[in-house]
C-alpha cells in the first residue's frame, strides 16, 4: 500500500511538472507567433502554478508582452520589478527606454501613481488624480534606460565571452544589441542636439574629442556627435550577418545622419564677430565628415545590397543640392546602368533629365526708345548657339480678335494666347526683317548662363521676337513707339491721353483699344475702341 502511495505520489509530481513545463512551452509558441496577448496569460498562469524554467527570460516575455499589447503602466512595473532580480539588466533597460518612447504621454497622476489612459481612473478615496503631460519625463526616462542598455550591454558581452556558466544566460545577441544601437543613434539628435549646441558656446579653443574608438567603451560624457557616430560604426563591427544587411542600414543612416547634422552646424558655424566687424566660422566637432563618402562607401563595398540604390540616388540629390550638376548627372546615370530593375531608376531618369534640360529665355533689358536697338536680358541653361529671329506685325490683326478681348485671362503682351503656337505664329508673320546669334557662356555644367544683347532693328513698330536652339523656342513681343499713353481710371471709367513721346504733345486720330479686367468674383472684363480724338 505505501509503495502505491508513493508510486501515486511520484506520479502526481511529475504530472504537476509536466503541467508547468506543457504551460511554458505554450506561452513560447504564442510568444514567438507574435499572439502576445495570449502568451501573457500563458507566462502567468505557468509562474502562478510555480517555479518555471529560465525565469529570467519568462519575466522579460511578460514585460515585452505587455509592451505589445500596449498596457503601458503593467509593462513599465514589470520590467522595473524584474530588474531587481535580474543578472542580465541590459535587455529589461532597452525594454524600458521603448516602452518611454512609444507610451501615450497624455497621463493622469496621483500622487506616484500614474495612468497613461484617456478616461478618467477609477481612485478610492477623496483624492483626485490630476491630467499630466509626460514628454519631457519620458524622453528623459528614455534616453536614461537606452544608455544604461547600451553601457550594460558591452559589460554583458565582454562577460559572456570570457566567462563560463552553468545556468542560463541572457545577454542582448549582436542582432539586438545592433536594434539597440540604431535606436539609441536615432534618438540622441531628438533630445541632445540643443544641449550640444550650448556646450559649444560656452566652450574654449581645446581640440575637440571626434575620434571614432571601438576599442573604447561608449560613454555618456561624449558630445552628442560622436555617440551616434560611435554606434553606427559599432554596429559594423557587431554585424555577423552573410548579407551584412546591419553593416548597409548603418552607413545608409550614418550619411542620412551627417547630412542633417551639417545642415544644422554650418547655420550655427557662421557668426558675427563684433571685434573684427566680420562674419566668421566657428570650427565643431566633425566638421570634415561629409555624408558622400559614407553612401559611396556602401555602394562600393556591398554592390548587392539592396540599399546601394538609394546611397546612389542619395549621393546624386547631395551633389544637386550642392549645384554639382556634373557629378549630380553622372552618379545619376550610374544608378541607372547599375540597377535598371530598381524603383528608384524612375527618380533619376526624371532628375537627370532635368539637369540635362535646354531652356532659354529673354526680356527687355531697358524700356524700348525710338530710334534705339533694345536691349535683351537672356537668360539660358545646356545652350550654346541661340538664333534669334525679328517678324515686324500689325497688332491690330491679333490682338482686337473678340475672343481675346473678352478673356480675362489674355493680356496683350500674352504671346502664346494672341498668337498661338511659336511654330505656328511663324508661317503667319512671314519673313523675318532680321536675324541674328547669341552666344552664351553655357561650358558644359549644366548651370544657367545670363547675358544681354542688343537686337539689329530700331525703326518704329511692334515685333514678334523668336530665340531658338536646339529644339527650345521663346518669343516675346516687343514694341517700339514715339507714343506715350497717360491713363486715368475711377470706379466709373478709364480717360487715356495719346501723346508724342518726345514733346508731349496730343496725337490726333490713333487707333487706341482699352482693356480692363476686374478681379471680382466673377472676374469682368471692360473693352473699348477707338480713335484718340474721340
Amino acid at each position: 500500500m505505501k509503495r502505491i502511495l508513493a508510486l501515486l505520489t511520484l506520479f502526481f509530481f511529475c504530472a504537476f511538472a509536466y503541467a508547468q513545463t506543457d504551460l511554458q512551452s505554450h506561452a513560447d509558441r504564442a510568444f514567438t507567433e507574435k499572439s502576445y496577448a495570449r502568451a501573457l496569460e500563458l507566462y502567468r498562469r505557468a509562474k502562478a502554478a510555480g517555479a518555471v524554467h529560465e525565469p529570467e527570460k519568462v519575466d522579460y516575455q511578460i514585460a515585452q508582452s505587455l509592451f505589445k499589447t500596449e498596457k503601458w503602466d503593467e509593462a513599465i512595473a514589470s520590467a522595473n520589478f524584474a530588474l531587481k532580480g535580474a543578472s542580465w539588466k541590459a535587455r529589461f533597460h532597452y525594454l524600458l527606454g521603448q516602452i518611454y518612447v512609444k507610451a501615450p504621454k497624455q497621463a493622469w497622476k496621483l500622487g506616484d501613481r500614474v495612468w497613461r489612459q484617456d478616461e478618467y481612473p477609477a481612485v478610492q478615496g477623496d483624492q483626485k488624480a490630476q491630467q499630466v503631460y509626460l514628454g519631457e519625463e519620458d524622453q528623459k526616462a528614455a534616453l536614461e534606460n537606452f544608455e544604461t542598455a547600451k553601457i550594460e550591454a558591452q559589460k554583458e558581452r565582454d562577460l559572456a565571452q570570457r566567462a563560463r556558466f552553468v545556468a542560463p544566460i541572457y545577454p542582448l545577441g549582436w542582432d539586438e544589441e545592433n536594434d539597440l544601437n540604431f535606436d539609441l543613434a536615432a534618438f540622441l539628435p531628438q533630445v541632445q542636439f540643443e544641449e550640444f549646441l550650448k556646450s559649444l558656446e560656452n566652450r574654449g579653443d581645446g581640440k575637440f574629442d571626434d575620434i571614432i574608438d571601438l576599442k573604447q567603451p561608449y560613454a555618456r560624457g561624449w558630445s552628442m556627435p560622436k555617440k551616434v557616430l560611435f554606434l553606427y560604426a559599432e554596429i559594423r563591427g557587431l554585424d555577423q550577418s552573410q548579407d551584412r544587411a546591419d553593416f548597409a542600414r548603418s552607413l545608409l543612416a550614418e550619411g542620412l545622419f551627417l547630412r542633417a547634422y551639417q545642415q544644422r552646424m554650418q547655420g550655427w558655424a557662421r557668426k558675427y564677430d563684433e571685434q573684427t566687424k566680420k562674419v566668421v566660422v566657428r570650427p565643431y566637432p566633425f566638421d570634415s565628415s561629409q555624408p558622400v563618402p559614407v553612401w559611396r562607401r556602401l555602394v562600393n563595398e556591398l554592390p548587392q545590397s539592396p540599399l546601394a540604390p538609394q546611397a546612389l540616388l542619395l549621393i546624386a540629390q547631395e551633389h544637386q543640392n550642392r549645384n554639382e550638376l556634373i557629378k549630380a548627372a553622372a552618379t545619376f546615370r550610374e544608378l541607372i546602368q547599375k540597377y535598371p530593375k530598381s524603383k528608384l531608376v524612375s527618380d533619376a531618369r526624371a532628375a537627370l533629365s532635368q539637369i540635362e534640360a535646354r531652356e532659354i529665355s529673354f526680356s527687355l533689358a531697358e524700356p524700348t526708345r525710338p530710334g534705339k536697338q533694345p536691349k535683351f536680358a537672356v537668360s539660358t541653361r545646356n545652350l550654346k548657339t541661340i538664333q534669334f529671329a525679328a517678324y515686324k506685325i500689325k497688332l491690330e490683326d491679333f490682338l482686337t480678335q473678340k475672343s481675346r478681348l473678352s478673356d480675362p485671362e489674355t493680356q496683350f503682351t500674352s504671346f502664346t494666347q494672341n498668337f498661338g503656337a511659336i511654330a505656328e505664329a511663324r508661317r503667319k508673320f512671314g519673313a523675318p526683317v532680321t536675324t541674328w546669334n547669341y552666344q552664351s557662356d553655357d561650358k558644359g555644367d549644366h548651370q544657367g548662363k545670363n547675358g544681354q544683347v542688343n537686337a539689329p532693328f530700331s525703326a518704329l513698330g511692334a515685333y514678334a521676337v523668336i530665340a531658338e536652339a536646339r529644339g527650345k523656342r521663346f518669343a516675346q513681343l516687343v514694341l517700339i513707339s514715339d507714343l506715350a499713353l497717360l491713363k486715368k481710371s475711377d470706379k466709373d471709367g478709364s480717360f487715356v491721353y495719346v501723346a508724342d513721346a518726345k514733346s508731349g504733345a496730343p496725337i490726333q486720330n490713333a487707333n487706341v483699344v482699352l482693356k480692363e479686367v476686374w478681379n471680382w468674383n466673377p472676374r469682368r472684363v471692360d473693352v473699348a475702341q477707338g480713335q484718340s480724338n474721340d
